[in-house]
C-alpha cells in the first residue's frame, strides 16, 4: 500500500482570517486567561511552540500529496524554529490584544497570569515555597495534557516539505505574522464553539 505520513504540529485558525471551528489545544490555556479562572501557568516562558495555521497544512498537504515522488515519504508540516514563538511571548500578546479588544467593547481589562518556572531560585519562606509548590503540582494536574508542551521544547526540521513546496507559493508563515488574527478570533468569540456550517474554503488558503 503506498503511503506518505504527514506530520503537522500544533494546528490554528486561518492565519489570513483567524477562523477555526474549534478552540481547543493552544486555544485551552488562552480560554482559561480570558475567562479569568487561572491566575498562574506552570511553564518555562523561554520555551518555543512550533504552531502551524490550518490553511498551510490543508494547502501543503494537498499539493505533496498531488506528487508521485511523495509515495513512501514523510513530511513535518512545521513552521521550524525560525518560525516559532515562545510561551512567554504567547502569553504577552495574547493578553495584549484581548485587552486591545476590551478597550474596543468598553469591558474591562483582564489580568496576565504569573508564570511559575521550575527553573526559578526558590524564595520566601517555607509557608511561601510550599504554597507555590502546591500552585504548581495543581496547575501541573490541571493543565496535564498541555504540561508537556510547556516545559520541553519540542521543535521539528522541516526541511524535506520546504524543498518541496520551494517553486510553490505556499510556504509556513510564522506565529507572529498571524497570531493576533487568532486571538482576535477567539475573543470576539469568548472562545465559545458554534456549530460550524461546512466548507473547504474554510480550510484550504488558495482558491
Amino acid at each position: 500500500v503506498p503511503v506518505t505520513c504527514y506530520r503537522p504540529s500544533i494546528v490554528v485558525g486561518n492565519s489570513r482570517t483567524g477562523r477555526t471551528l474549534h478552540f481547543r489545544v493552544l486555544y485551552d490555556p488562552m480560554r482559561w486567561i480570558y475567562s479569568g479562572k487561572i491566575g498562574a501557568l506552570p511553564c518555562r516562558p523561554q520555551v518555543r511552540l512550533d504552531v502551524v495555521p490550518v490553511d498551510y497544512v490543508c494547502d501543503a498537504l494537498l499539493q505533496l500529496g498531488s506528487r508521485s515522488d511523495s509515495e513512501g515519504q514523510t513530511y513535518h508540516l512545521t513552521c521550524g524554529p525560525e518560525g516559532a514563538m515562545s510561551i512567554g511571548e504567547i502569553v504577552d500578546q495574547a493578553v495584549a490584544e484581548a485587552n486591545r479588544y476590551h478597550r474596543e467593547i468598553g469591558a474591562p481589562p483582564i489580568e496576565r497570569p504569573a508564570i511559575l518556572s521550575s527553573d526559578d531560585p526558590p524564595s520566601g519562606s517555607p509557608e511561601e515555597r510550599a504554597k507555590l509548590e502546591q500552585l504548581f503540582a495543581l496547575g501541573q494536574k490541571v493543565m496535564g495534557t498541555h504540561v508537556p508542551y510547556m516545559m520541553t521544547e519540542q521543535l521539528f526540521e522541516s526541511t524535506r516539505a520546504r524543498e518541496v513546496l520551494r517553486d510553490t507559493r505556499i510556504e509556513c508563515p510564522p506565529l507572529r505574522a498571524y497570531f493576533s488574527r487568532i486571538v482576535r478570533w477567539g475573543v470576539e468569540r469568548g472562545f465559545q464553539t458554534t456549530r460550524p456550517h461546512f466548507s473547504p474554503a474554510h480550510y484550504c488558503g488558495r482558491r
